[in-house]
């Protein structure tokens, strides 16, 4: 059996195991089981909505993000800094203008607004109604509405988008090695599991194949090395 004091040691002697929340372009929101990725591109609204849809990630299919609180808000500006012209998935199906009748892809509540000043205005470009909406994240992370596919048109200079932010719902647990449930992985969750693993508790099963032995120990080492 494995000895804590023992894995102390490789803990510290250059393995690196540190907590991580971003594997590539997509941040993980362990807390909500959330993951989101920025991604540029020279597009109408619609092709990002398209775009983001035939993404995949850990199984699940992306979508527009839709942004329904200010932790959400927060948790993007922190993870992507300042993105001003990104499509985000709220879309104007009626009501009166320039700022009734929004809503999310999802059919989420949408009961959480984050307008830049002055918006909705509903400013016609190339006489289309602005009925999408756009993170506009210069200075501050804020919203603004836009046409459909206002990449399109003599205007095209005049307001573009730059790229589209993605949102994935994943399964849960979202996050296995985050075994103290504090929504990122640290020290705590590695001597949690070590406790686990050396009472020889059913939460320490990490690996196929029933058991508790060297090959959960490894699987969550590996676990615990890639974050969440």
């Amino acid at each position: 059996m494995w000895h804590s004091h023992l894995v102390f040691h490789a803990l510290c002697g250059g393995l690196g195991l540190t907590g991580v929340s971003a594997r590539a372009q997509v941040v993980v929101d362990v807390a909500h089981c959330r993951a989101y990725e920025a991604l540029e591109g020279d597009m109408t609204w619609e092709e990002a909505r398209a775009a983001a849809s035939a993404r995949v990630y850990d199984g699940v299919p992306g979508y527009l993000a839709v942004v329904t609180s200010q932790h959400e808000t927060d948790f993007l500006f922190n993870a992507f800094g300042a993105r001003e012209s990104y499509a985000i998935g709220g879309i104007q199906t009626g009501g009166p203008e320039p700022d009734g009748g929004w809503a999310w892809i999802t059919g989420e509540a949408w009961d959480y607004t984050n307008w830049n000043p002055g918006e909705p205005n509903n400013v016609l470009i190339d006489g289309q109604p602005e009925d999408r909406l756009a993170w506009s994240g210069a200075g501050a992370p804020r919203w603004n509405d836009v046409a459909g596919d206002i990449n399109q048109g003599p205007d095209l200079g005049q307001y573009r988008m730059d790229g589209y932010l993605v949102e994935y719902e994943l399964r849960e647990p979202c996050c296995p090695p985050d075994l103290t449930g504090e929504g990122d992985v640290n020290t705590n969750d590695f001597f949690l599991f070590l406790s686990y693993y050396q009472s020889q508790d059913p939460r320490a099963d990490f690996s196929p194949g029933g058991g508790i032995n060297t090959n959960d120990f490894f699987a969550y080492l590996a676990a615990y090395q890639a974050g969440c």
